[in-house]
């Protein structure tokens, strides 16, 4: 978040050769590792319901929720309705419980 209600976004595409830079626009990856995701349907305003279910499974498995991300499926010009944006949020997982007098 930037401050003032404004948020650096990422817009990217799939590629299947590395790409070089050029201007504003340069390669970047999604990271690694575990992600919980649902897809949510209906109109972008509308996502917060889904965001909260993600990140409540992710706290009742003891885990810690990272930056998520979305990818979007449908064309922007359709009824909003009907759009499917899929919510990606990835998280580390919960550290495993030590034996008791285990102090690894």
């Amino acid at each position: 978040m930037l401050g003032g209600g404004r948020f650096e976004i990422e817009a990217g595409f799939p590629a299947t050769s590395p790409i070089d830079p050029v201007g504003d626009v340069g390669p970047s990856e999604l990271p690694g590792g575990q992600v919980a995701v649902t897809v949510h349907i209906g109109p972008y305003d509308a996502m917060e319901p889904a965001y909260k279910a993600l990140e409540t499974w992710v706290n009742e498995h003891g885990g810690k929720v990272g930056d998520p991300w979305e990818v979007y499926f449908s064309d922007p010009s359709t009824d909003p309705a009907g759009w499917r944006t899929e919510i990606v949020q990835p998280f580390r997982p919960a550290e495993p419980e030590l034996p008791s007098g285990d102090s690894r």
